[in-house]
């Protein structure tokens, strides 16, 4: 990438009009996370172009960059900066117009208010209004349909983000409207049907009902599985490929259809392993992949078949430990409970396997690192929560220094300072009576 950058620096210098070759620029920059240079390369792709759409166009699709690498208040800026220029947009109808600039800004605005926790509503419900005023304009626009679909798409998500998994499938259902009407148009166009499918999974996602969800994701694979054969395998239809199977395989696991589960959570898992072995430092592959990877753990774990759940482990913590190291301080929490967590389902699996050396060493690894995040931020009850758990099997294992005094003495320090935070009823019940066996004298 070094070389590259060098490259269009040169190529600017000696010709600094050339609009494509700034935006490139501000891309290399974004990509490298050198968010000032971005900043002034996209400056410089604003001065060159031709008109406000262009502007807009070069504006997102920098902004975009930098969001894939995690600077959402530098995107935001330049987001912000592209709603100045929309509204100087001239066209009076199509893709140009005011309308349809600014709902593009907002989508992309909504993501990235998303991204930051801060409130995006608005920012999706403008997106969606100036897609319809802009199909006003223009009703047999099909990228413009297609447009108001997306946006309708991210005004539900965001409906269910704030108000609960089932918010927002009025929003699903007008999209799933607009984009049957365009594929029925133009059948071939793989991109609507990877649209359609992405549909689908959110109603999937939504639905509570076991069986309803597996007919939605049924529909999904239904409606994928050739979109794959025809586009080679593309990233995003692998991945709704995955997601699909793996909700199935989750609703399937809930009716005790246990055979059909690990048929589809396997599915999914070749899915995600393809996807992170292409691109290992995809976060929304990882994090997919390891979700497959927690079912697939509880299912065979659930089902006493402790050598399938522990090869599922170590699968799970290869993944995580290849992905954890290049990544910011600020990406890495997650990661580090998420090694946690898979360390204490493997000393679990090996406890059951009668193990008992190995269970210790997971469930050292297990309780270093959440101490170390516990440390960083110690209010945390996720953390907390999952301390109680390893503390508790730390016992169950006689690890040295471990005893269930320990584990009660905790839990009665923790209700104390955080009450109600942790529920540790049952624990410290559990706790309490193997500290008093443990205490008695052998005979």
């Amino acid at each position: 990438t070094a070389a590259v950058i060098t490259r269009y620096e040169e190529v600017t210098r000696l010709d600094p009009g050339n609009h494509e070759d700034w935006i490139t620029l501000a891309v290399l920059y974004a990509d490298v996370s050198l968010p000032a240079q971005a900043m002034n390369a996209a400056q410089r792709a604003q001065e060159t172009a031709r008109s406000p759409a262009q502007r807009v166009s070069a504006l997102i699709q920098i902004a975009g960059s930098l969001m894939n690498h995690g600077d959402n208040e530098t995107a935001l800026r330049l987001l912000d900066q592209a709603l100045k220029h929309s509204a100087q947009a001239d066209a009076p109808t199509g893709k140009d117009s005011a309308f349809n600039l600014t709902a593009d800004i907002q989508i992309q605005r909504g993501d990235v208010l998303v991204r930051l926790r801060k409130p995006a509503m608005a920012a999706f419900q403008e997106a969606v209004d100036g897609k319809r005023k802009a199909l006003e304009l223009s009703p047999d626009d099909a990228s413009l349909q297609y447009g108001l679909a997306l946006a309708l798409r991210q005004l539900a998500q965001n409906q269910a983000n704030e108000g609960g998994a089932e918010a927002g499938t009025a929003a699903l259902t007008q999209a799933l409207d607009i984009t049957g009407k365009i594929i029925a148009a133009e059948p071939e166009t793989l991109r609507y049907r990877r649209f359609k499918a992405s549909l689908l999974f959110q109603l999937a996602w939504r639905e509570k009902e076991p069986n309803k969800a597996i007919s939605f994701s049924n529909q999904v694979i239904e409606e994928l599985t050739p979109v794959a054969a025809a586009d080679g395998n593309h990233a995003y239809t692998l991945l709704l490929l995955l997601r699909a199977y793996s909700i199935k395989g989750d609703n399937e696991s809930e009716l005790d259809r246990l055979q059909e589960a690990e048929e589809s959570l396997e599915k999914a898992r070749g899915f995600g392993e393809t996807l992170v072995n292409a691109d290992p430092n995809n976060l929304s592959y990882y994090a997919w992949n390891m979700s497959n990877y927690t079912s697939l753990i509880f299912l065979f774990y659930g089902n006493s078949d402790y050598q399938k759940s522990l090869d599922v482990c170590n699968h799970a913590k290869s993944m995580i430990k290849s992905i954890i190291d290049p990544l910011p301080e600020s990406l890495k929490n997650n990661k580090l409970y998420d090694l946690s967590r898979v360390s204490y389902y493997s000393g679990l699996n090996l406890y059951e396997l009668n193990r008992i050396d190995e269970a210790r060493a997971e469930y050292k690894v297990a309780f270093d690192t959440i101490e170390t995040l516990i440390s960083k931020e110690s209010n945390q009850t996720i953390y907390l929560d999952r301390k109680v758990d390893i503390l508790m099997e730390r016992a169950r294992t006689k690890d040295p220094g471990f005893s269930w005094k320990r584990a009660v003495d905790f839990m009665i320090e923790l209700t104390s300072a955080q009450p109600g935070a942790v529920d540790v009823a049952e624990r410290l019940e559990e706790a309490k009576q193997n500290a008093a066996l443990e205490s008695e004298p052998s005979v």
